[in-house]
């Protein structure tokens, strides 16, 4: 995992190579980033928006499959939002 720049995060996650395996993988990751924080007397829960690439031919660059995964995130947070 790493920050690349402001709110967004990449990871990287080879184990998971079906559909099936990528969607069990970011549902775990949601239940546990929309668990409650508490600080101080105060419950804090927080939303996340997720998109998903996969490098699908060799030659894809990092670039190419990031803005992939941007563009899915965006249209899922604009389905979600409607």
């Amino acid at each position: 995992m790493c920050r690349l720049h402001g709110d967004k995060f990449q990871i990287k996650h080879s184990t998971h190579t079906t559909d099936n395996g990528v969607q069990a993988f970011i549902k775990r990751l949601r239940e546990e980033i929309r668990s409650a924080i508490t600080i101080g007397d105060r419950m804090i829960y927080v939303g996340i928006s997720i998109g998903t690439a996969s490098c699908t031919k060799e030659g894809d660059s990092l670039q190419e499959v990031l803005d992939a995964a941007e563009i899915f995130m965006r249209e899922n947070k604009r389905s979600h939002h409607s």
